[in-house]
């Protein structure tokens, strides 16, 4: 809280964003990427459980959590690309109404909002619309997945490229929040791609198992989706991995690579090495594995 900034927001093309009408919003820019920060902080907030907790002085002023949840989602609302920037429309950049959208930096303001429903607070209706039109934009589904290899996928820009596990399920999560359900066409299209890249790792943006990145993007849209998937469809809708419990899958490979100090860092592409990483790299690897699903099977008479 000692880091947050009051945002002066305004109403915009598509909506009003001040659901509360204080005329501000809540935000965190500490490396100058305030969309892709702040999300973070606001689930950190939701993830504390305690909306009636108040604030010290400092530059929030003293204030409810749960008051200052709703200002930092203004402030997503307020910073979502407008209808004037073309294929960027509705989904984010780095900075508020950049003008240019990524499903990278998309899935972070998603999952605040999503955070923020637990405690009753919802953007306005004109934000999951006007992501539709993100969502419409970035999936490629041109022809079918046995004419075009990228069949499914979604791209990181505003334009169909370098298409991935990590964007690909951006695009799940995405989709989950405009209210599609698990059974919806594009979900299994996307899931179609996911499961065929799977244990595909060449470097670049193809990273999966061993890229704890990659991995808590799947994981989240997995859980998030409604209802939850368990095993990655194929294109035709039928099972594939089952990407959690399956033999040599999430769990174990996780179980498998962590250090004898507790610790993980990425084991496939994308290696880092600096302190920062080896926190950011176990918090995503205990996010993946805190949820443990069981099948329960009854024989009933």
């Amino acid at each position: 809280f000692a880091n947050g900034e009051n945002i002066t927001i305004s109403n915009q093309t598509a909506g009003n964003p001040d659901t509360n009408g204080n005329g501000i919003g809540v935000a965190w820019e500490s490396d100058g990427v305030p969309t892709y920060e702040t999300p973070m902080v606001l689930m950190a907030i939701v993830g504390s459980n305690a909306p009636t907790n108040v604030t010290s002085a400092g530059p929030l002023g003293v204030r409810a959590y749960h008051d200052i949840v709703v200002d930092i989602v203004d402030y997503i609302s307020w910073a979502q690309n407008d209808p004037s920037s073309g294929t960027a429309r509705g989904g984010w950049g780095y900075s508020e109404n950049s003008g240019s959208s990524d499903n990278s930096n998309t899935a972070w303001p998603v999952l605040g909002l999503m955070a923020a429903e637990l405690w009753g607070i919802n953007a306005p209706p004109f934000v999951a619309n006007e992501l539709n039109y993100w969502v419409s934009t970035c999936q490629d589904l041109t022809g079918n997945s046995t004419s075009n290899s990228q069949y499914g996928s979604f791209g990181y820009f505003d334009h169909v490229v370098l298409g991935g596990v990590a964007d690909t399920s951006s695009g799940i999560l995405q989709l989950t929040y405009i209210g599609a359900p698990s059974t919806n066409a594009s979900i299994i299209a996307a899931e179609g791609y996911i499961n065929k890249m799977w244990l595909v790792n060449d470097a670049s943006w193809n990273v999966n198992i061993g890229n704890l990145y990659a991995m808590y993007a799947a994981m989240k849209a997995f859980r998030e989706a409604t209802p939850p998937i368990q095993f990655v469809a194929n294109y035709d809708g039928t099972d594939g991995v089952e990407w959690y419990n399956g033999t040599g899958q999430y769990a174990d490979s996780l179980v498998g690579n962590q250090s004898l100090d507790g610790h993980w860092i990425n084991w496939s592409p994308w290696d880092e090495t600096s302190n920062f990483s080896l926190d950011l790299s176990t918090a995503f690897a205990v996010l993946i594995l805190e949820f443990i699903p069981v099948r329960f099977t009854y024989s009933l008479t």
